[in-house]
């Protein structure tokens, strides 16, 4: 590493691993030569015992889900190091451990243990300490209602009344939903039940139509059919078409996030095959003549 800062001093190298870099960042030395995987690096966070459910074992987030957090901590440092080498002159290390990146989203819960001693609890999707705030069983599916804060609430039982008929003055924020305590009120309980069960008896469109209305935080849980076939989803391009070179045809794969406005993303490609750019990247990028490449791949180096 000291070899390459000498040849430029303005380089950033982002350094990925599970537990960090001990010289880099800090930590045991034995740990920074632990071998990880997203399980691995879920599980050394903490993840898994957080989002479990109350009455389950602790739950890996599927879809390697540490793997993209540990990606975009990274991509975030490197920017901000060549920002900065780019003003100073001077580069740097950037040391990301995956358990690290996973971990910092779990602000919350370690602040309340280091400043109050509490230890969160294991939550259901239903929000303790205010309502509405959960994702409830429509007639025909699922769907996710959130009221956060009076002017929301509010908004949320004058839908809840035109529904119902309900007297909305019946039930006030702060006896029905401000605090854990009116939460669990036997009012609180009360505005539960009867919203839960106006929803059972509705569709997800009609539940998401009068929610829309008051404008209240409200959608259907997407399953992969639904999001594919949606409107909106469609229209912000977030399914393309590329040829892959592997699979030997067109395949369809999700879009770029986040859109530019200015200089829009593209998916231009599928997966190339091993090497499949080695050429091209020795030609244009390095100068290297035909017969050095042949060269290179006598010995096999490529």
């Amino acid at each position: 590493m000291e070899t390459v800062f000498e040849v430029n001093p303005k380089i950033v190298v982002v350094r990925i691993s599970g537990y960090g870099h001990a010289k880099h960042g800090g930590g045991l030395p034995e740990y920074s030569r632990r071998a990880s995987y997203d399980l691995i690096g879920q599980a050394f966070s903490g993840w898994p015992e957080v989002v479990a459910f109350p009455d389950t074992p602790p739950r890996r987030v599927p879809l390697w889900a540490g793997d993209y957090i540990t990606a975009l901590f990274a991509t975030i440092g490197g920017l901000a190091a060549y920002i900065n080498a780019q003003k100073t002159g001077k580069g740097q290390v950037v040391d990301v451990a995956q358990f690290e990146a996973i971990a910092r989203i779990l602000e919350s819960y370690f602040t309340s243990y280091l400043n109050a001693g509490i230890l969160r609890p294991r939550e259901p999707n239903k929000a303790a300490s205010f309502q509405p705030y959960d994702i409830f069983r429509a007639k025909d599916g699922w769907v996710a209602v959130g009221a956060f804060g009076p002017a929301v609430y509010n908004r949320f039982i004058k839908a809840l009344a035109e529904a119902t008929g309900i007297d909305p003055s019946r039930y006030p924020w702060e006896k029905c939903a401000a605090t854990r305590e009116a939460v669990e009120s036997q009012l609180g309980r009360e505005l539960d039940e009867i919203t839960r069960k106006w929803i059972s008896e509705h569709t997800v469109r009609e539940v998401e139509e009068l929610m829309a209305k008051y404008d209240v935080p409200c959608t259907r849980v997407m399953r992969v059919e639904d999001a594919v076939n949606h409107p909106h989803w469609v229209l912000r391009n977030n399914f393309v078409e590329a040829f892959d070179e592997w699979a030997g045809k067109t395949l369809k794969y999700f879009g770029v996030v986040p859109k530019f406005t200015e200089t829009p993303g593209k998916v231009w490609r599928g997966s190339p095959p091993i090497g499949g750019d080695t050429e091209k990247i020795l030609k244009e990028l390095l100068d290297y003549s035909d017969d050095e490449i042949r060269k290179l791949k006598e010995k096999k180096v490529i």
